[in-house]
């Protein structure tokens, strides 16, 4: 698995900088199961932390540049 860069300042928080393309392709070179269990506390996470964002995340998906990614989603679902 690819590593996250981390910049620690002994006198704050530790900080993780990824942008999103990086913490995509940390998640693509995972292997199946880890990648299941990041989706799922991701989502877990925002429901139980920030459940108001749920919303907005839904709302942002439903623009049409989401549509690929709505379509996928719906793919990994219902292919049970």
């Amino acid at each position: 698995m690819k590593k996250i860069p981390v910049r620690i300042d002994s006198s704050c928080q530790v900080f993780i900088e990824a942008d999103a393309a990086t913490f995509a392709d940390i998640f693509a070179n995972a292997h199946s199961e880890e990648q299941a269990e990041i989706l799922r506390l991701c989502l877990e996470t925002v429901r139980k932390k920030y459940p108001a964002q749920m919303d907005y995340i839904s709302i942002e998906l439903e623009k049409p540049e989401y549509a690929e990614t709505r379509e996928l989603l719906r793919y990994i679902i219902e292919s049970e």
